[in-house]
């Protein structure tokens, strides 16, 4: 028996569909080896770059940012701990700074403190970490030490960071907090002034400041020479209520300074009125006066009002609501009589400040 060939389209549908599909297995068959399987990515945290030391007061503090992401730079899955390593040993002469080894430190540190996730959270502000450190009450030439430090990061998944970069500092006395802190609102920001404690050498001072909210102070607001008593801080904000304080610096490489000289909480709020504004032009025409003027100097100026008087009468505000344009046409006078005009300007929260001076004309 002869079996006939026929061309493919010749055959019936299901006959296609069932070629088709045995053509894709082969197929797959032929390309469907796996390789080896792919361990799976450990979420190791990265470790922390940042890491920096100075003294305040009897206290070393250290900073870093907050630990976010792995080596493979991708998201932490949390926090479990960060451990902070502490070696201390002989300080180097003096002068010299003391040398940090990584393989020496991890042999000789010990844990100075563990921070689970509600001591970071006590100890962060924005997305940095502050941590307070005690350091010895004080060193004689003979006993000397120098401290150490480095962090490293525990994950929640288990893994661990490695070591951070190292910090090391040996104690020193601190100067003397300032004394006579205040705070005084202006126009332009909040005024800081201090005094220098007692009869000491200092290499500056250094501004702080905090929302009130804040738990914890950042990095100094401001330094200055040895010579500055006082600090504009013109990037204050009005309706915002925040705590001052300043340290006097003895170093600022190592950075040491005083403790706090103490608190001094303000709210600043927009109680100063706009400058007065000047030129002001009065034109007499026919039947009514034509008044311009230049503007406030003042940022916050919104608006202004006219004050107009009569002959030797009192002056009266003719603007029923402020205006927000630099003149006026006033069309309630009467011919042969004098009239005097002066201007005041106001902020958005309806401060007005003191009239400019006055000018006079005659209707005829």
């Amino acid at each position: 028996m002869t079996t006939e060939l026929r061309p493919f389209h010749l055959y019936p549908r299901a006959t296609h569909r069932a070629l088709a599909l045995a053509a894709v297995l082969v197929f797959a068959v032929a390309c469907g080896k796996k390789g080896d399987p792919t361990p799976p990515v450990r979420a190791i945290p990265a470790p922390v770059k940042d890491l920096a030391l100075h003294q305040q007061g009897r206290d070393f503090v250290l900073q870093f940012e907050y630990p976010k992401t792995t080596v493979g730079g991708g998201p932490l899955p949390g926090i479990a701990r960060i451990e902070v390593l502490e070696q201390i040993e002989a300080a180097p002469p003096p002068g010299t700074e003391p040398q940090m080894d990584s393989r020496r430190f991890a042999a000789a540190s010990d844990v100075r403190q563990t921070l689970n996730e509600a001591d970071l959270a006590a100890a962060s502000s924005g997305d940095r970490v502050y941590l307070r450190l005690q350091t010895p009450s004080s060193q004689d030439s003979e006993s000397r030490k120098a401290f150490s430090y480095g962090v490293r990061v525990l994950a929640s998944n288990g893994e661990i960071s490695g070591l951070s970069n190292l910090v090391s500092m040996v104690p020193a006395d601190p100067p003397q907090p300032p004394s006579s802190l205040r705070v005084v609102p202006s126009p332009d920001g909040l005024r800081v002034s201090w005094q220098l404690s007692g009869d000491q050498e200092v290499e500056g001072f250094n501004v702080y400041r905090r929302n009130a909210r804040s738990r914890t102070y950042r990095r100094a607001l401001r330094s200055l020479g040895a010579q500055s008593t006082t600090y504009l801080d013109t990037s204050a904000r009005f309706g915002q209520r925040y705590i001052y304080t300043v340290t006097t610096v003895a170093s600022r490489a190592p950075l040491v300074e005083s403790r706090l000289s103490g608190e001094t909480e303000v709210l600043f709020q927009d109680r100063f009125s706009p400058e007065a504004p000047g030129g002001l032009v009065a034109l007499a025409e026919t039947d009514q006066v034509r008044l311009r003027w230049d503007p406030s100097s003042s940022s916050d100026t919104a608006a202004y009002h006219v004050y107009r008087r009569r002959g030797d009468g009192d002056f009266r505000r003719i603007t029923r609501a402020p205006i927000r344009e630099r003149q006026l046409l006033d069309t309630d006078v009467r011919r042969n009589e004098s009239y005097s005009y002066r201007i005041t300007a106001l902020d958005a929260l309806g401060n007005e400040g003191d009239p400019g001076d006055d000018v006079t004309v005659s209707v005829r």
